[in-house]
C-alpha cells in the first residue's frame, strides 16, 4: 500500500513544471523550423527522452503561440486502430476556420461533426475506394489551409495506422503554406524532406542539473548513478528522483519504474520480430555487452538468427553496440525493465543458458557468473564462482552467498574470511551493516571475527564521523587475530597513523612498535607501511624498502601495502613544504595502487603549488563520486574552503570547513582539521570577530598540543598566534612563536621554517617592532617559495609590503601592484581586491585592472545546505576588500598546510 501511494505521488509530480534542460539547441532549431512554414518537424527518441517536452516548448514560444495549435496522438496496441484517427483528433480541436472552406471539405462532415457547421455541404461516397481516400486527403488539406496559420502535431507516430501515415506523407507534400506539421516517433518515420531533430540522453551535467531541480537535497550517491542508470532520459530522472526524495531510497535499482515506461517497453517488444524479441530478452539476462554468439545460445536461437534479430533490435532501438560485436540493452533502468518481464521459470531458464554460455566467453568474470548460477540455482556453482571473483563485483558476489541463510557453518567460515580480507584490501567495497553482522555471527570462528572486524574497522575509518569507532574494532581485531600476526599487524598499520583522529602521539608509537614486534622482519611492505608512520609524525627515517625501487614486487596485497607507505611518507613530505619529494612519492603510490590511492593528496599539492586552473571542478567530482571516504573527501573539501576563501565566498567557504570534520576531530584526519580551523580563525578576524576566534584558537591549540606533532604546525601556529595577538593575549602568543622557532630548524621543514617566522613577525609588529616584523615576513616568504607554496608566499609578501608601506619605503607601491597581479594571476579575487583598497588608500599613480588573471579558480558554490557553523550570526560583517592590521597574515588558509592520509 504504502508503493502505490508513493507511486502516486511520483506520477503527479510529471505534472509539476521542471526546468528545461539540455536541449537548447534543439529547441531553437525547432522554433525556427515551425516559424518557417510550410515545413515538417520529426522529432525522433526512444521513450521517455523528452519528445513531448520539446514539442511543448516549441509551441510555448511566443511566436508559435499565436497559431492555431491543432494536436492529436496515436493509441498504442492492443485494439483495433482507427483509421486517421490521430488527424482526426486534432482536427476536432479546431475553432471556426479563418477562411471559407473549399467544397471538397464536405468529404469530412462524418468524421467531425463538431465541426459540421463550418464545413462545405455534406458529400455523396465515391465508389472507387482509391478516389474516396483521395478526396477525403484533399479535405484534410483544405481544411487545414482554412485554419492556418496552423501548427499540426501528431505524437507517438511509430503506433499510428498505415492510412494515417499515408495521410501525414500526403500533407507533407502538398502542405498548405501557411501550415507545420510536428510529429514525434521512437525512429526516423517516413515523411520526405522533413527536418529531423533525433533526441538521445541528456549528458551527465543536464541530468544532475534537473535532478537537483526535483530534490535540491538528492545525494551524491544518487546523483552519481543516475546517468548510466536512466540514459540521460528525463522522465525516468525525474521519476527516479522523486521515489528518492519521497521514500529515501539511494538505490536506483530498488526504485520501482514508472508505469508508462513499462508499458512503452511491452509495446516496444512486442513490435519486433519474435526472434528479436529473444535476443533482445537474452541481452537483458546476460547484463554485460555480449557477442552475438552467446545471445543466440541464450535466446535458444541459430547464429543466422540471432545475427538477424540483433540487426532488427539495433534498428529498433532496443539493442546498442558496444565494442566489436558485442551488444546490449541500455539504459540499466530499460535492461531491467525487459528483465522484469520474465516470468519465474523462464527467467531461470535463461540464466542458465546464460551460465552455459558464458563459461567460453573470456570477457564474463566470476562475479557475473555468480550472479547467473544464483538465479538459475545453481548452488555450488554459485558459491565457486562468488570464491573467485575479484575486482568491484567481488564483493557483491560474497555478500550475496552470506545472505543466503542455508549456508552451511563450514563454508560459512570460508566464504566470511574471504570476503572479509577482501573488503580488507579494499575498504571503499564493503558493506558495514554485513560486516557487523558477521562479527556477531555465532556460527564463526574467533579468527573470522577478528577478520571480519579488521575489515569493519577499515571501513570506519575512511568515513567521516567512523574514525573513533573504527579504531575501536581495529583494537578489537589484534586480540582476536592473535594466531595470524600479518592480519594483526594490518590493523596496528592503521592504529599508528597519527593523522587519524584525535588519540596522543604516544599512542600511535606504541601501535606502531607493538606492529615492527609483531612482525618480526616479515612482510616487508607491510612492515614500511608501519614504519612510514613514523615519518608523518616527522619522527623518522624513510624506510628502507621504500627508498629502493617498487619494481620487485608482485604480490597484489604487497603492492597495495607498499602503496600505502609511499602515501604515508607523501602525506609528511608534504606537512613540511617538501612539495617535490611528496609528489614523487605520490607517483609511485598511485602507480602501485592503480590510481586508488592519493587522490585527495594530489589536489591539496596543487594547490600548494598554485596550479589552481580546473582545481574547484576536480574537487567537487571527487567529492560527488566519493563524498565520505576518507582521507580524500577531506582533504577535497578542504581545498574547495580555500579557494572559496580566496575569492571571497565566505558562505561556501563555511560549507567547505564544516565538510573537513572540523567539529568532530576525533572522527576526522588531524592535520586537515588543523587547517581547516586556522583557516576559520582567519575568517572570524577578518570580520573582527575576535572573541569568536579566540575561542577557536584555544579550540585548535588543545588539539595541536594533544597530539604534539609540529611538522602540523605551519599553518594553525601562525593563526593562534594572531587571534591571541588580536585578544590582547601578546605574551601567550609570543611563547608560541617563540616555541615553534625553537622547534623549526634544519633544512627538513621549510614550512615550519616559514611558520616561525610567519609568528613571530605578526608579534614583533604588534610590538611596533617594524623592522624586525619586516625581516621575518621576508623570511617566511623566501622560505615559502622555496616550498613553491606560491599563495603562501604572496601572503608573507603581503604582510612585509605593509610594513614597508608604514616605513615609509618608496618601492612599497609598486611591490604592491606585483602582488595584485599575483593574486590575481592565481584567481584569488578577494585577496587582490584587499590589494587595491590599500593601493588606494596609499594614492597609487595606477591601479591595476580586474582582467589580469590567467586561469583564475572558480569560486566553487557550495550545492547544499551548510551543516553546523562554528561562525557567529548576525553580526556586522566586513567588505571583502577590507584591510587587516598591517601586522596580520591576511591569507585565509594557505595552500601549504592541508590534509593527510590515513
Amino acid at each position: 500500500m504504502l508503493t502505490l501511494e508513493v507511486m502516486t505521488a511520483v506520477e503527479e509530480w510529471q505534472g509539476l513544471r521542471l526546468p528545461f534542460v539540455g536541449r537548447q539547441e534543439e529547441l531553437r532549431a525547432g522554433i525556427r523550423a515551425v516559424l518557417s512554414a510550410p515545413s515538417a518537424v520529426c522529432v525522433t527518441g526512444p521513450p521517455g527522452v523528452g519528445k513531448t517536452r520539446l514539442v511543448r516548448e516549441i509551441l510555448a514560444d511566443r511566436q508559435v503561440r499565436s497559431r492555431t495549435v491543432l494536436r492529436g496522438v496515436c493509441q498504442p496496441p492492443p485494439g483495433e486502430v482507427f483509421p486517421y484517427g490521430a488527424v482526426f483528433e486534432a482536427l476536432r480541436q479546431a475553432g471556426p476556420p479563418t477562411r471559407t472552406p473549399s467544397p471538397v471539405t464536405g468529404a469530412l462532415a462524418p468524421y467531425l461533426p463538431e465541426l459540421a457547421a463550418h464545413l462545405s455541404a455534406a458529400l455523396p461516397p465515391l465508389p472507387d475506394p482509391a478516389a474516396q481516400r483521395h478526396r477525403l486527403f484533399r479535405a484534410v488539406r483544405d481544411l487545414l489551409d482554412a485554419l492556418s496559420p496552423a501548427v499540426l502535431v501528431i505524437e507517438d507516430l511509430q503506433w499510428a495506422d498505415d492510412g494515417t501515415r499515408a495521410l501525414l506523407r500526403y500533407l507533407v507534400a502538398q502542405e498548405p503554406v501557411r501550415l507545420s506539421t510536428v510529429v514525434t516517433q521512437w525512429s526516423r518515420p517516413d515523411l520526405p524532406g522533413a527536418r529531423v531533430i533525433s533526441l538521445s540522453g541528456l549528458d551527465s551535467a543536464a541530468v544532475t542539473e534537473l535532478a537537483l531541480a526535483v530534490d535540491p537535497a538528492a545525494t551524491s550517491r544518487v546523483l552519481s548513478a543516475l546517468p548510466e542508470y536512466t540514459g540521460g532520459r528525463p522522465h525516468l530522472v525525474e521519476h527516479a528522483t522523486a521515489y528518492s526524495l519521497r521514500t529515501g531510497e539511494q538505490s536506483l535499482a530498488r526504485i520501482p519504474l514508472p508505469r508508462a515506461m513499462r508499458l512503452d517497453t511491452a509495446a516496444w517488444l512486442d513490435a519486433l520480430s519474435p526472434t528479436a524479441r529473444a535476443v533482445v530478452v537474452a541481452s537483458a539476462v546476460v547484463g554485460d555487452a555480449a557477442p552475438c554468439a552467446v545471445l543466440a545460445r541464450v535466446a535458444a536461437t541459430t547464429s543466422g538468427e540471432a545475427a538477424a534479430a540483433v540487426a532488427e533490435a539495433v534498428a529498433a532501438g532496443l539493442l546498442s553496440e558496444s565494442g566489436t560485436d558485442r551488444y546490449r540493452v541500455e539504459p540499466a533502468a530499460v535492461r531491467r525493465c525487459v528483465r522484469d518481464g520474465l516470468a519465474g521459470p523462464d527467467a531461470r531458464r535463461a540464466h542458465t543458458r546464460a551460465l552455459s554460455a558464458l563459461r567460453d566467453d573470456p570477457v564474463a568474470s566470476p562475479a557475473r557468473l555468480a550472479e547467473h548460477a544464483r538465479l538459475a540455482g545453481r548452488f555450488a556453482d554459485w558459491v565457486t564462482y562468488a570464491e573467485l571473483a575479484d575486482g568491484d563485483g567481488a564483493a557483491t558476489a560474497l555478500g550475496a552467498v552470506l545472505d543466503e541463510p542455508a549456508l552451511p557453518p563450514d563454508l560459512r567460515e570460508r566464504v566470511a574470511t574471504r570476503y572479509a580480507r577482501l573488503v580488507a584490501a579494499h575498504p571503499g567495497h564493503g558493506d558495514a551493516a554485513r560486516l557487523d553482522q558477521l562479527v556477531r555471527d555465532p556460527v564463526l570462528s574467533t579468527a573470522a571475527h577478528g577478520e571480519a572486524r579488521l575489515a569493519l574497522g577499515l571501513v570506519l575509518v575512511r568515513r567521516r564521523e567512523g574514525v573513533e569507532a573504527g579504531r575501536t574494532e581495529l583494537a578489537l581485531a589484534v586480540g582476536e587475530l592473535e594466531d595470524r600476526p600479518d592480519r594483526a599487524a594490518r590493523a596496528m598499520a592503521v592504529l599508528a597513523d597519527p593523522a587519524l583522529g584525535a588519540r596522543s602521539l604516544a599512542e600511535h608509537r606504541e601501535w606502531a612498535d607493538r606492529g615492527v614486534r609483531t612482525l618480526a622482519g616479515d612482510r616487508p611492505a607491510l612492515l614500511a607501511s608501519i614504519t612510514a608512520s613514523r615519518v608523518c609524525a616527522g619522527n623518522g627515517p624513510v624506510p628502507e624498502s621504500v627508498r629502493r625501487p617498487p619494481e620487485g614486487v608482485r604480490a597484489p596485497e604487497d603492492r597495495l601495502d607498499l602503496a600505502r607507505a609511499h602515501l604515508t611518507v607523501a602525506h609528511g613530505y608534504s606537512w613540511t613544504g617538501q612539495a617535490a619529494r611528496a609528489r614523487a612519492h605520490l607517483r609511485t603510490a598511485r602507480r602501485l595502487s592503480d590510481d586508488s590511492l592519493g587522490a585527495g593528496l594530489g589536489l591539496r599539492l596543487d594547490l600548494h603549488t598554485g596550479q589552481w586552473a580546473g582545481l574547484a571542478e576536480r574537487a567537487e567530482a571527487h567529492l560527488s563520486a566519493d563524498p565520505d571516504a576518507l582521507p580524500n573527501s577531506a582533504e577535497a573539501a578542504l581545498v574547495l574552503a580555500v579557494l572559496a576563501s580566496a575569492t571571497g565566498d565566505r558562505q561556501a567557504a563555511e560549507h567547505w570547513f564544516a565538510r573537513t570534520g572540523l567539529d568532530v576531530p576525533e572522527d576526522g584526519i588531524c592535520p586537515v582539521v588543523l587547517a581547516a580551523s586556522a583557516g576559520v580563525i582567519r575568517m572570524l578576524l577578518d570580520r573582527d570577530e575576535v572573541a569568536a576566534a579566540d575561542v577557536e584558537a584555544d579550540r585548535a591549540m588543545e588539539l595541536f598540543r594533544d597530539k604534539g606533532i609540529w611538522t602540523w604546525s605551519g599553518e594553525v601556529v601562525p593563526a593562534v598566534a594572531l587571534a591571541w595577538l588580536r585578544a590582547g593575549r601578546h605574551a601567550d602568543a609570543r611563547a608560541l612563536a617563540e616555541e615553534l622557532t625553537a622547534v623549526a630548524t634544519g633544512p627538513g621543514a621549510p614550512a615550519v621554517v616559514a611558520a616561525a617566522h610567519a609568528a613571530m613577525g605578526a608579534v614583533a609588529a604588534a610590538e611596533e617592532a617594524d623592522e624586525r616584523a619586516l625581516w621575518h615576513f621576508e623570511r617566511a616568504r623566501h622560505h615559502a617559495a622555496r616550498t613553491g607554496a606560491t599563495y603562501a608566499a604572496t601572503a608573507h609578501g603581503e604582510n612585509a609590503v605593509r610594513i614597508r608601506l608604514k616605513l615609509g619605503d618608496a618601492e612599497a607601491v609598486s611591490a604592491l601592484i606585483a602582488l595584485v597581479g599575483a593574486y590575481e594571476t592565481l584567481g584569488a579575487t578577494r585577496d587582490a581586491n584587499r590589494c587595491r583598497l590599500l593601493l588606494r588608500d596609499h594614492g597609487s599613480p595606477r591601479t591595476p585592472g580586474a582582467g589580469a588573471a590567467t586561469a583564475p579558480a572558480r569560486c566553487p558554490r557550495a550545492s547544499r545546505t551548510s551543516p553546523r557553523s562554528w561562525f557567529s550570526t548576525g553580526r556586522t560583517r566586513r567588505s571583502p576588500t577590507s584591510s587587516s592590521c598591517p601586522a596580520a597574515p591576511s591569507n585565509s588558509t594557505s595552500p601549504g598546510c592541508c590534509g593527510n592520509s590515513a
